[in-house]
């Protein structure tokens, strides 16, 4: 009985054994099988991901390459139109790209793409903190040779942010390498001298020039050498040439003019504006068809009290009739013309505004302009104020009302301006318990962002 049941159990225990052996010998292989299958199916997917960015990014291509041919053809409409889909086909592959990355986070060159494609996302698809980001981090992983392209549109993307300093250190690199590598190309060596004299101009008219004397000095050259060989390597950029034009503007911008610019002004009893002025606005002339050039004309004659700059800024609305920012702007430009007495009394429920023929031209524009950049989706308050103050010349009083209360709601930070406008209305029209809202309202507000900033 005894040596039975030792038997039994003996072989039950051989049984689970080969079980459990058996068992365990089928789970490797299926969840080897299954974990063979999840990678085949997560780099087939990552592929696809990969595969549709390129398909966008060579779309984005062709349509701005139509979009070159559509401006040089003089048929601006349709130069917009490509290249808002150009934009919009660059959003989908940056998209794509994040998709790619978050399967395969170790491919390096993909986020070296990533980062550039990034960078030339239209404005309002650009977080100009991320575009950083992007690129400080793709310099790490880029092996050495492929560093120095990174570095020049990292020192471009920080002139942008207006943070000169860092610019200016990763533009002397890239100048100080090209004394000894031969081998960098010569277009990555020029926009390093473009961007390392834009960033130092700007720390001079921002800080004054004694700081800046110590940093010429390192890079062994004289005051001027740095201006004058970035504008030789770079003659048609023309923020380049703005740039040194307001360096040569300012109270000791002679110390920064090369010697052939001293002798002209000796030579043809010229100033150092007029010599400014035809640097800034010969360059820009050179770029037509260029809505930032022309926008950057018409702040440039504007910043100087320089005759035409709504005509730049019209050619500027014109060329990309789509840009909420052009529009807005052109609307408040056509608004300022009507005197400023007119616009100011509007407030006034009293008041009833008596404009002439050109001014009512004036106010019909900035309407039109001021309406299209709320079409487009523009929440700024001078596009509020600006829009309310045409409602108020045009005597539509409640609708300027709706546009101070739809500003204040939908800002994210209390804005004074549109603030005041509610209570001087409500007040003008003896509405105390609106003014008094509207005044506890701005004063809970700003005391909680004070709060908040501290």
């Amino acid at each position: 009985m005894t040596a039975s049941t030792n038997s039994r159990e003996k072989s039950s225990v051989q049984l689970n054994t080969g079980l459990l052996l058996v068992t365990f010998l089928v789970l490797v292989l299926v969840g080897g099988g299954l974990y063979l299958w999840y990678r085949y199916a997560q780099t087939r997917i990552a592929s696809q991901f990969f595969d549709r960015s390129q398909t966008h990014l060579a779309e984005a291509e062709e349509l701005e390459r139509r979009g070159g041919l559509a401006v040089e053809n003089g048929d601006l409409a349709q130069a917009t139109e490509l290249r808002d889909s150009a934009g919009k086909k660059r959003v989908l592959a940056t998209n794509e790209l994040w998709q790619f990355i978050r399967l395969r986070p170790e491919d390096q060159a993909a986020w070296i793409e990533l980062a550039n494609v990034y960078s030339e996302l239209p404005p309002a698809n650009r977080n100009p903190r991320r575009a950083l980001e992007l690129f400080r981090g793709a310099i790490v992983r880029a092996p050495g040779d492929q560093k120095w392209p990174l570095r020049i549109r990292l020192a471009e993307l920080l002139i942008e942010s207006n943070e000169f300093a860092e610019a200016e250190t990763e533009c002397r690199q890239i100048v100080a390498a090209s004394q000894t590598d031969s081998n960098l190309p010569d277009t990555l060596v020029d926009r390093g001298w473009r961007s390392l004299a834009i960033s130092l101009a700007r720390q001079i008219l921002s800080n004054g020039p004694e700081r800046m004397q110590a940093k010429l000095k390192e890079l062994n050259a004289d005051e001027s050498y740095v201006f004058a060989n970035a504008r030789e390597k770079n003659p048609d950029d023309w923020e380049l040439a703005t740039t040194l034009a307001e360096l040569y503007r300012s109270p000791y911008g002679s110390r920064y003019l090369s010697p052939a610019q001293q002798e002209r002004l000796q030579r043809d009893s010229i100033d150092l504006a007029t010599l400014a002025d035809e640097l800034a606005l010969q360059t820009l002339a050179k770029h037509p068809l260029d809505a930032s050039a022309r926008l950057t004309a018409y702040e440039y004659r504007r910043s100087f009290d320089l005759p035409a700059a709504g005509e730049e800024l019209m050619a500027a609305q014109q060329i990309e009739p789509n840009n909420p920012m052009l529009q807005n702007l052109w609307g408040l430009w056509n608004l300022e013309q009507i005197p400023f007495e007119k616009r100011v009394s509007a407030i006034d429920p009293e008041y009833v505004p008596a404009l002439d023929d050109q001014e009512q031209a004036y106010l019909a524009a900035a309407a039109e302009s001021l309406e299209a950049a709320a079409r487009l989706g523009l929440k700024i308050p001078q596009n509020f104020a600006g829009l309310a103050d045409v409602r108020l010349l045009q005597q539509r009083r409640e609708d300027a009302e709706q546009l101070w209360k739809q500003g204040v709601e939908t800002l994210s930070e209390p804005n004074p301006f549109l603030y005041q406008r509610l209570i001087t209305h409500t007040l003008a029209n003896e509405d105390w318990e609106a003014a008094k809202k509207w005044i506890t309202e701005y004063r809970r507000k700003t005391t909680a962002q004070a709060r908040s900033a501290n």
